[in-house]
């Protein structure tokens, strides 16, 4: 029966059928007008995917009452299905705690005879990615030497990953499984159960590939993904001692039923959730992902930093946007000449075609994409509050341009903003150049404003050689790792939309100024 269907008793009561008293017109038969949507928080959209609202009916006890199976279980069914409608209404979902992905310690005996040579040739190759970098920027300026040094770096670059490659495929014994270790804790998946962990239990991760994945990660893709899901196992197996009401009688029935967790292994990335509200709108994955692991190789153990746990989702009723990556370090001091280029100063007072034009430009990441018609004129600013060894503390605003902002009709949402100063003013030595982003005006794709609270001023470099000549080495003694809302990088927010993102960096005093300050 419909949740808006009318009963017989219902019926009977509000004098359905009844016949019209005499010498009283008969009253006009109208069409009734519906007084709810088509859909249980569809609101009238026929094409809206609608969450299984449950049909929650609880035993309405009375003396004599004849109690059975189906009455014990709707009494379960009831406070199951309540507990379920307040975890994803009120809480959301994702991880509450723990369930930490680490890869199997690997006892010094068991290590493979090449592990020290194979971690050898990986610190090798880092030290020529970083060289690498370094000598492209000179190629790129026209450095004829630096391109042939560059070429020499590529060649040495594909020996040794040639070489890394042998040992894997030398020393990679497939009978030992390659496994890692979920820790202790507990989750919330979309339709509100709970996945506890009560104990660190090994994931055999080959095991747990289907076929098609296998035969993938064999030919040569070795990313892989790991999660958990719900998953309730019959337990206390127990014989009847009465015939059911059709007369038979089953051998064995399991008493209980224990929530339990079962593991999930892909070699694609499990679909993103788009939606914009975890209670009325139903979900396509009932698993929580808990890591990325890269570098997997059948038979071959995991280094720590394979696994990433930052992918996973902290319980929530909607994961805010944001920002994950800034091009200048925070805090940070840098010469006249790198703010110049780094503002790109003065671009405006050139052609666009000027090889002379300051290509200079900050950009901002977002966790998410952001609505592209948000990016106006004043919610990004840039300020220089003046230092120096004179008079100090003058602000001056410099005037922000946006880069290659795509027109909102052709590319209405973006993950990123570039934006420089179009001012003559260039800050001097001893300034603090102050960057504004007015997150709560940046809404993401479901109209949510950015989350932009600079949380301890550690919001990462972004990603990427283009900017690595503005990167400055931090330290922080506290507060290390992990951030206090998850396992992956910092970024801004703190779980509660309304902040203003803030960072600044200064240009480098002169040493006079600094000998007068002594």
């Amino acid at each position: 029966m419909s949740a808006y269907s009318i009963t017989e008793n219902e019926k009977a009561k509000a004098g359905y059928g009844q016949e019209t008293p005499k010498g009283k017109d008969t009253p006009k038969d109208y069409p009734r007008k519906p007084s709810h949507p088509k859909e249980p928080g569809g609101n009238g959209d026929e094409n809206a995917i609608c969450a299984t609202l449950p049909d929650l009916k609880r035993l309405n006890y009375f003396y004599g009452q004849m109690l059975g199976v189906a009455d014990f279980q709707t009494e379960q069914h009831y406070f199951r299905e309540k507990l379920k409608l307040h975890n994803r209404c009120l809480h959301g979902y994702g991880v509450v705690c723990g369930l930490k992905v680490v890869p199997e310690p690997l006892e010094e005996s068991c290590a493979p005879p090449g592990d020290q040579e194979l971690k050898e040739i990986q610190e090798r190759l880092k030290e020529l990615e970083a060289k690498w970098r370094e000598v492209k920027r000179k190629a790129d300026q026209g450095d004829q030497a630096a391109k042939e040094e560059l070429a020499k770096i590529d060649q040495a670059r594909e020996e040794l990953r040639r070489k890394l490659e042998q040992i894997r495929t030398a020393e990679c014994d497939q009978e030992t499984p390659t496994r890692v270790f979920i820790e202790c804790g507990l989750a919330l998946d979309c339709e509100g159960n709970e996945l506890i962990v009560r104990e660190k239990f090994p994931v055999d991760l080959w095991r747990h590939l289907d076929r098609a994945d296998r035969q993938r990660v064999t030919d040569g893709e070795h990313t892989i993904y790991l999660s958990i899901c719900y998953c309730p196992q019959p337990t206390d197996p127990a014989r009847p001692v009465l015939p059911d009401s059709c007369g038979a009688t089953s051998e064995c029935n399991y008493g209980k039923v224990r929530d339990s967790v079962k593991v999930r292994v892909t070699v694609d990335l499990p679909e993103a959730d788009k939606r914009c509200a975890t209670c009325c709108e139903g979900c396509c994955d009932q698993c929580v992902l808990l890591a990325r692991i890269d570098n997997f190789h059948r038979g071959w153990p995991l280094d720590p930093h394979d696994i990433h746990n930052e992918v996973r989702r902290p319980v929530t009723t909607y994961q805010l946007t944001t920002i994950t990556g800034i091009s200048w370090t925070d805090g940070a001091e840098y010469s006249e000449d790198e703010a110049e280029a780094l503002l790109g100063v003065n671009a405006h007072n050139y052609a666009q075609d000027d090889p002379d034009r300051p290509k200079g430009y900050l950009m901002v990441t977002f966790s998410r994409p952001v609505l592209t018609s948000t990016i106006k004129r004043g919610v990004i600013d840039i300020w220089s509050i003046q230092g120096g060894g004179g008079r100090m503390a003058d602000i001056f605003n410099l005037d922000v341009e946006y880069v290659d902002l795509p027109d909102p009709a052709q590319e209405p949402a973006i993950d990123r903003v570039r934006f420089r100063t179009t001012s003559d003013e260039s800050p001097n030595p001893g300034d603090r150049v102050m960057i504004f982003v007015r997150a709560p005006r940046i809404l993401d794709e479901c109209c949510r404003p950015v989350d932009g609270a600079p949380t301890g001023g550690r919001v990462p470099f972004v990603d990427g050689e283009e900017f690595e000549d503005y990167r400055r080495e931090t330290e922080f003694a506290e507060c290390t790792w992990p951030p206090p809302f998850g396992y992956g990088p910092w970024t801004s927010g703190t779980g509660s939309p309304g902040a203003n993102f803030e960072s600044w960096f200064y240009i480098k005093s002169n040493p006079k100024n600094e000998y007068k300050k002594k």
